[in-house]
């Protein structure tokens, strides 16, 4: 009877979280992008498989095979283009409910290791978390990716502990995980962490755990094989992340990255990452209000080093003392991340629950020793024990302190973020006028330049997505002549220069101002302009 009362409150405090994170998350839902990042992309390659033309990218001329993004977030999306066209605030609607979701699978993995309590103090800190909240109302694969990951290590967990091999766990492990990495390419380490986990996890002779494991992996892998055949066969490329051999993904002309190269992004990485931990994950102390004091300024120097020490303290702990395939899994993950040749705070929104859970941890591990080493003491009473004392005081105030903060100023943000969506009367940054400036030179396109044109640009994308007109990109180079070859090897009739984007600043304005007598103006905004190119340069 006590276990089901049990029950019963522990359904109805989850049930309670998930209707007022409802509630947050449902009433700024508006039908604008909000930036300028794979938003277009998915919609328009939802609208591809919508529209029967397959997986493709239907603002290039030709439309090629798409084979970037896996496909999996773009067919979930193709089902609301077919109810209800190109629709944002239903795509958004979409992300909200697989972010509801993930609270809920959060609470639903560490509810039996950790108990009902910490587990919905996990799964409400996660959904109070800035960057989770800001990334379940765009249009962006987080969201699904985090939902079918957490099921993934679910259900490994699951098959791990089964004896027999071929059990319905672990045919969902597998399923699970060909979703989540064809959902986003970041969930290829979910197969070699649950082999690692498989084959170190105790009992049974060591050979079978080794078959069991390799077997596993391999078949769990067929996703990813088959979708970088696709790829190959496409394009010819074994990869498609070129831009991890490359010195500078956005700068090409600088050439392939050596190993040293490579190497040399994973102290700025941590770096970067450790201050987006503090300050995207946990708490910004200018959200407490007022002007930053000097102690404020200290805490912002401060936090963005022990908060990531706690974090790794807490990983370091759970990899030796439990060893979950979640431990293992985020191990990996942050290796990628250390080495990747971009860093995106959107990179931590699957790992939003992990990381708030290390850092628990290795607080509530400091408060066990510390009980040990006082009852310990408590025999012999003296200045030890009596310091032990303080110190077990001091850090369970510093806890509920933190985790106070954190709700307090995560909340504040939220609702920050709240008041501008729910505001929100455009696409893009308000404040930024070279974006809103965008929209009108593709409003300009749309009912002055002819359906069969092809415009150059840095947002070819988004282009299409407003003006209807295919295009392509330009190279990231700063040889002049190669851009403008092209321009006319591309066949373009048209160029838009923005005012917002480095590339365009760094490599296409000084051909537009170098070679004058190649383009004739047709618009001119305060921040960009489109040309027509002449094609009698070209003969």
């Amino acid at each position: 009877m006590l276990d089901r009362k049990k029950s019963m409150l522990e359904i109805l405090a989850l049930t309670g979280l998930i209707l007022f994170l409802a509630f947050l998350y449902i009433r700024p839902l508006n039908g604008y992008l909000t930036s300028f990042g794979d938003n277009a992309t998915y919609v328009l390659l939802a609208k591809s498989v919508a529209e029967g033309r397959g997986y493709r990218d239907i603002w290039t001329p030709g439309e090629p095979l798409h084979t970037q993004y896996p496909y999996v977030f773009a067919l979930i999306l193709s089902a609301v283009v077919l109810l209800a066209g190109l629709n944002f605030l239903w795509m958004k609607a979409v992300l909200v409910v697989f972010a509801l979701f993930s609270v809920c699978l959060i609470y639903l993995l560490y509810r039996k290791p950790e108990g009902a309590v910490w587990a919905l103090v996990l799964a409400t800190l996660s959904g109070l978390c800035p960057v989770f909240f800001q990334f379940s109302h765009q249009i962006t694969a987080e969201m699904p990716y985090l939902a079918l990951s957490l099921m993934a290590l679910i259900f490994i967990e699951r098959y791990a502990a089964e004896e027999k091999w071929l059990v319905p766990a672990g045919f969902a492990a597998g399923v699970f995980i060909g979703l989540a990495y064809l959902t986003r390419k970041i969930g290829v380490m979910l197969p070699p962490a649950a082999f690692i986990y498989l084959l170190l996890r105790k009992g049974g002779p060591f050979k079978k755990r080794l078959l069991k494991s390799a077997i596993f992996a391999l078949l769990v892998a067929a996703p990813f094989l088959l979708w970088r055949l696709r790829g190959y066969l496409a394009t010819g490329e074994v990869t498609s992340i070129t831009g991890l051999t490359m010195v500078d993904a956005y700068t090409a002309h600088l050439g392939p990255a050596s190993l040293g190269d490579i190497l040399g992004r994973i102290k700025p990485n941590l770096a970067g990452y450790s201050a987006d931990i503090a300050e995207q994950v946990f708490f910004d102390v200018t959200w407490l209000g007022g002007s930053l004091l000097s102690w404020q300024k200290a805490l912002v120097h401060y936090q963005r080093l022990l908060l990531p020490l706690f974090v790794g303290g807490g990983l370091i702990y759970a990899l030796v003392k439990r060893r979950r395939c979640i431990d293992i899994y985020v191990l990996l993950y942050i290796g990628v991340l250390s080495i990747w040749f971009v860093r995106s705070g959107r990179f931590l929104v699957p790992l939003v629950p992990f990381i708030i859970y290390y850092f628990l941890l290795i607080i509530r591990a400091a408060f066990i020793q510390l009980g040990k080493l006082f009852r310990a003491f408590h025999a012999k009473p003296g200045m030890g024990a009596y310091i032990l004392l303080v110190l077990f005081v001091l850090l369970r105030i510093f806890l509920v302190a933190w985790v106070f903060l954190m709700a307090k100023s995560s909340f504040a943000e939220v609702k920050y973020q709240f008041r501008i969506e729910v505001g929100r009367k455009t696409h893009f940054k308000a404040q930024s006028l070279a974006e809103q400036e965008f929209l009108q030179a593709a409003e300009f396109i749309k009912n002055k330049v002819p359906e069969e044109s092809i415009i150059l640009s840095r947002k070819p994308v988004h282009l299409y997505l407003f003006s209807g007109r295919q295009g392509v990109l330009f190279p990231y180079t700063s040889n002049k002549e190669e851009v403008l070859e092209s321009i006319y090897g591309e066949t373009a009739d048209y160029v838009l220069a923005d005012g917002f984007n480095r590339e365009t600043r760094a490599f296409l304005w000084p051909v537009v101002e170098e070679k004058p007598d190649c383009f004739t103006p047709v618009y001119q905004g305060s921040y960009s302009a489109l040309f027509k190119v002449i094609r009698a340069y070209d003969e």
